[in-house]
């Protein structure tokens, strides 16, 4: 089944803001000597500089991008300006069966998913007939090197304290940094990345000890857990695993029961943290009212053979769940495209929504993100900032970049709309909003989106 999408939802392909400028000059049919169509794919001949015409072509049954021009950028402009104009006007592209150019890298496309597939049945299978014993050795010599490297941590974490805080900024940053490193060479990634998020604190803004502060106190309350990990519940075992850097087996997720649904993508953003790149899609099922996170870890130069998720596009789907306290991670399975529309079902007040986000901290201290909804709230400007309001007059203070707050100002015109957040850290960022059939995105770097 082919994949339709706005123009909205084609620039937030776009790699950075530039790409977006160039990718909509390249959206004119004067730049196309040759437009064409089929059931699988789109494909064209776009001039370049040179004498031959770039070949430039768009699986449409799973979004993935090739053209034959030099740039690094992933997709390049041209993809991009070939669906934006397929987007602008489809009668521009006559219907023609594949060419063996087109049909040769699609066929292979999908020869290299089928081959993963088997990989990983045979994987699986060859879990199976692998030596228990011989896992748990490997499996208590990776606790054993992970416990060693937390007592070093620790030790590092009270040498810290004696130095002093304020001394972080100025003179400690690099051990900060080395320490990750340590974490890496003993099995522990997830403590790494903790470590980085430490590294990559703004020292020069306003509030950077109490965030430095919570960290670290976030971090120190990880290493006590995972010691006594053996006394602690399975959900517990499960959940500190993840966190220092042990992974589920996905054939363990995809045992489990699957939770089929219209999932609603409500955002999605890159994170980088120290040398990993990571995609988080925040959903939510239409029948089940549940959250849901999906990661993509990003590999540079190595294009993703996981189905691209579209923000304002709901999927049918099958959803498999992660283990843990708060298993808002899933696997995406089977999904398809579809036209539906709607809104989340939002918390009455902002009340009720901190209700909701103190239950989920109460459940794990370690809970570093909380989606929810609230409706009936209407946008306020403050000064240079922004608020929520909810229709008993409470405040909410909400972090937004002041040209999207004015846009959906412009949007509502001050009155009440459906709001989705993102709490981190104690701070509400306010992502889209929902108004008069308008869905509107922002907190992205070059451009507010609007979905009708």
């Amino acid at each position: 089944m082919s994949i339709r999408l706005t123009e909205d939802q084609i620039l937030q392909l776009a790699p950075d803001a530039a790409s977006v400028k160039a990718g909509q000059g390249q959206a004119k049919t004067s730049k196309w000597p040759l437009l064409r169509c089929g059931e699988r794919a789109l494909w064209g001949h776009c001039q370049g500089s040179g004498s031959s015409p770039y070949q430039t072509i768009v699986d449409l049954t799973n979004i993935a991008f090739k053209c034959s021009c030099p740039s690094h950028k992933f997709p390049c402009k041209h993809a991009l300006g070939l669906l934006l104009l397929y987007a602008r006007s489809e009668s521009a592209f006559a219907q023609e069966d594949e060419p063996e150019w087109v049909t040769s890298w699609i066929d292979k496309r999908a020869e290299t998913a089928e081959k993963k597939a088997q990989r990983e049945e045979r994987k699986k299978e060859g879990e199976k007939v692998k030596d228990p014993k011989q896992a748990e050795r490997r499996q208590a010599n990776r606790h054993a090197k992970i416990l060693a490297g937390m007592q070093e941590l620790e030790l590092w974490m009270k040498d810290l304290l004696r130095t002093g805080l304020m001394h972080v900024a100025s003179s400690q940053r690099g051990s900060i940094y080395e320490m990750a490193r340590r974490m890496v060479d003993a099995q522990a990634s997830g403590v790494a990345q903790r470590l980085y998020e430490i590294y990559e604190i703004d020292y020069n803004a306003e509030g950077w000890k109490e965030l430095l502060l919570d960290r670290l106190s976030r971090l120190y309350l990880l290493i006590s857990a995972y010691r006594r990990i053996e006394t602690l519940s399975e959900d517990w075992q499960v959940e500190l695993r993840t966190m220092v850097g042990i992974p589920q087996a996905q054939d363990e997720v995809l045992a489990g029961e699957g939770v089929e649904d219209d999932w609603l993508v409500l955002y999605t953003e890159e994170r980088s943290t120290g040398d990993n790149r990571t995609e988080v899609a925040h959903l939510y099922g239409l029948q089940s009212g549940r959250y849901a996170v999906r990661l993509t870890f990003i590999v540079p130069g190595r294009p993703s053979m996981e189905l691209s998720l579209m923000e304002g596009v709901v999927y049918r789907a099958k959803l498999f769940f992660y283990k843990g306290v708060l298993n808002s991670r899933a696997l995406v399975q089977d999904a398809t495209h579809t036209e539906k529309t709607f809104v989340p079902q939002s918390f009455g007040s902002i009340e009720e929504g901190m209700a909701y986000y103190r239950e989920r901290m109460g459940q794990t201290p370690f809970a570093q993100h909380t989606s929810l909804c609230l409706g009936e709230v209407r946008i306020c400007p403050e000064g240079e900032s922004f608020a929520l309001y909810d229709a008993r007059g409470r405040r909410q203070p909400v972090s937004i970049r002041r040209e999207d707050g004015l846009s959906f100002l412009t949007l509502t015109g001050g009155r009440p709309c459906n709001a989705f957040v993102i709490i981190s850290e104690g701070e509400w960022r306010l992502i889209s909003i929902w108004y008069d059939g308008h869905y509107r995105i922002t907190q992205h770097e070059y451009h507010t989106k609007e979905y009708e």
